[in-house]
């Protein structure tokens, strides 16, 4: 593999590509069959009225109570079905850099591809974890979003690390740490890259989605996708260029440039 921006946007560029495009495929569907074929209840007016009356007068919150927000069981079922969804996908983030990162070690005697049954415990495990910890995350990251973005770079490298077999679960959080060192700056310049591609490809899509909304729904669950499978492809790469030059000194050496 090319070490070159445009190479973190080959998606499809595992062995011969089937199980990636079979995945993206199944992962697209479903998002777009969750905003057109809606579980439970789409009408949030009750709630947003009830929203407005707080903002207009806070002392209502002093006396509410759980029985007091207008929200249905359609409404949560709704809700539940998008946090599945979103569940889903991340999975298939890990199952992506499983496969990935397997298939990129084929023929490597330094750095042997871990073997399908551990890979599949391991993308097991992160499943679990994920499932555990998702709701409670997406709550602590609303308060803590800019300290998100800033640990991204190192964070968005743990299932790379860890799916590689090279490291443990725990050991695998100090591993990702002690291989980016040098590299933050880079990672932050081409998941900028990335994420101006998505702003840029969203901002068609939209404006297509005025002509046509049902296009926007196909266009934004492709684009999602596509973006997601494009930071696990990068933290494929990336990580396979920390493990043959590790940054020694002081100064970063300049992976996958243009």
């Amino acid at each position: 593999m090319n070490n070159t921006i445009e190479e973190i946007f080959k998606i499809d560029k595992i062995g011969k590509g089937i199980a990636v495009k079979i995945l993206f495929a199944f992962l697209v569907m479903l998002r777009i069959a969750v905003n057109v074929f809606p579980i439970g209840s789409t009408d949030f007016d009750s709630l947003y009225s009830y929203a407005n009356k707080l903002l207009e007068d806070p002392s209502i919150a002093q006396t509410m109570t759980l029985a007091d927000i207008p929200i249905s069981r359609g409404n949560l079922i709704y809700l539940a079905s998008i946090l599945l969804t979103e569940f889903i996908c991340i999975c298939g983030y890990y199952i992506y850099v499983g496969i990935m990162i397997r298939a990129m070690r084929a023929g490597d005697d330094k750095y042997k591809p871990i073997s399908l049954s551990r890979l599949a415990g391991r993308i097991v495990i992160l499943m679990a974890v994920t499932c555990v910890l998702f709701f409670p995350m997406s709550i602590i990251l609303l308060y803590l979003f800019l300290f998100f973005i800033i640990i991204f770079p190192w964070l968005f490298m743990f299932p790379a690390c860890y799916l590689s077999g090279d490291s443990g679960f725990f050991v695998s959080f100090a591993e990702v740490f002690r291989k980016n060192k040098g590299y933050y700056f880079v990672n932050v310049r081409n998941l900028a890259i990335i994420m101006m591609l998505s702003l840029f490809l969203q901002m068609i899509s939209v404006i297509i989605g005025k002509v046509y909304e049902p296009v926007f729904v196909v266009l934004d669950s492709f684009i999602f996708v596509f973006t997601m499978f494009c930071i696990a492809r990068y933290s494929c790469l990336i990580y396979r260029r920390m493990l043959l030059l590790p940054v020694r000194g002081k100064g970063p050496v300049e992976p996958l440039n243009r």
